[in-house]
Parts: C-alpha cells; structure tokens; sequence
C-alpha cells in the first residue's frame, strides 16, 4: 500500500485490509479509497499493477502452464471502477493479457500501459488492443495501440478512436513503473 487504504475480499462479501505481504488468489477483488494506492506484484503473470484511488479490480484468471519449452501465461483482471497501470513482460504468441472493462476488453502485450475503467488505454512501451463495445454498436470494434498512443472512446461520435498520448499520461505510467 503505497497511500491511503484498501480492502480485498476473496467472496465479495468478507473485506479485509491490504497489507504488505497479503497473498491474493484469483477471484480477489482489490478497492482502494480516495487516497488508497496499491501495487501488486503478479510475478510471471505481470509482473505488477498499480491501483489508483477510487479504484476496484478483480484478479480474475492467474494461470502459469508450462509445456513444449514455452510458459503460457493467461492473465484475466476486471476493472469496474478507477484506474490501473502496469508493466506485461514479453509473453509467448499462445499468452493472453486481458483487462476487462465496463465497456469493452483491453489487451496488453509486452509494455508499460495504464488502462481506466472508462475504456481509456494508453501504452507507453510495446503494443496492446482494444475490443470497444460502442453505444448502440452490434459488435466490439477493434483497434490496435501502438507506442505513444491512447484509446479514447468518446472520439468519433463515442464509436472510439486513437490520440496521441499526452505527456502527463506517460510520466504517470512511468512513475508507476518505477
């Protein structure tokens, strides 16, 4: 807990308070107050994740298969509220890196990212992809994020769209990251 507090609970009933050295399985759900600031270290299936203020992410897949000289990493978290941001080593082509938000699914690989519950996905390092479900929209529209660059969902009429990544973005990422 870098500042403020948090609760995690493993049956979204019981809440504890997070502190150092707590072991969290997957199905914990992690919130932090309006001041609360939370790292978690994931080892291979991150390795970290920082949780901002105001913020509720659910652990929702941590899984580490080893086979065939390769490790497969499946890493699922569910952000309902707030805002995240991490560091995903390099994974295997058969890995998976996925932030499921209210209104859409972001998928990271191999970068330094910061992802808000709002559909926002900024990557600072690497590359990542978003799966937008529009208002109104039939199906999920896919955009790819490259280096520098942020997914906005409210551009183009709220049908989502890419912006260059504002500075301050990346100086919170990289503040995160270290």
């Amino acid at each position: 807990v870098r500042a403020g507090a948090a609760q995690y609970s493993a049956d979204g009933v019981t809440w504890s308070e997070v502190k150092k050295g707590v072991v969290l399985s997957p199905g914990a759900t992690v919130k932090t107050d309006s001041l609360g600031i939370v790292d978690l270290y994931l080892g291979k299936n991150g390795p970290y994740v920082r949780v901002t203020p105001d913020s509720t992410l659910t652990l929702t897949t941590l899984n580490l298969d080893s086979g065939a000289g390769e490790s497969i990493v499946t890493t699922e978290l569910g952000l309902k509220s707030g805002k995240i941001q991490g560091v995903v080593r390099r994974m295997s082509a058969a890995s998976k890196y996925e932030v499921a938000t209210p209104v859409g699914v972001v998928g990271v690989t191999g970068t330094k990212y910061q992802v808000s519950a709002r559909g926002e996905f900024s990557v600072m390092e690497g590359n990542g992809y978003v799966k937008y479900n529009a208002p109104g929209a039939p199906t999920p529209t896919d955009f790819q994020v490259r280096t520098g660059y942020t997914f906005e969902p409210t551009l183009n009429n709220n049908k989502g769209g890419l912006i260059e990544s504002l500075p301050s973005i990346n100086e919170e990422i990289a503040l995160a990251a270290g």
